[in-house]
């Protein structure tokens, strides 16, 4: 789960601020209470018996080849658009990828944000 918008949460005890994505389990009971007003969460659910996953906040400023290794390699533009090969993305879409795979990721502007998920067998 990573917050996208607005204040934050306190997920379980755990005070959860923008940007720092948080792993936990929804096997057990949650209790949350959200900071200020309204929150933008982006969450990801798996079935930790069958996958692994790894999510992450980043930048580029410029455009960058990268190799994905096996997996569903997911690309959620954040703001300033993202490019994946020919694929653009603008704020709030979605790419994914199959890898393996070599891919050009790079901004439409100046710089794109985006959250970059990983999901293993």
């Amino acid at each position: 789960l990573v917050i996208l918008r607005g204040d934050g949460l306190v997920l379980n005890g755990t005070n959860l601020q923008s940007e720092k994505p948080f792993k936990f389990s929804g096997d057990v009971p949650i209790h949350c209470q959200i900071l200020g007003d309204e929150v933008i969460d982006l969450g990801l659910i798996y079935r930790r018996d069958k996958l692994s996953a790894k999510m992450e906040l980043l930048q580029l400023s410029k455009p960058e080849i990268q190799y994905f290794e096996p997996g569903t390699h997911l690309f959620f533009c954040l703001s300033g658009g993202l490019k994946v090969n020919a694929i653009k993305a603008n704020e709030g879409d979605t790419v994914m990828l199959e890898g393996p795979y070599e891919a050009t990721l790079g901004p439409l502007g100046a710089k794109a944000s985006y959250v970059y998920m990983k999901l293993v067998e």
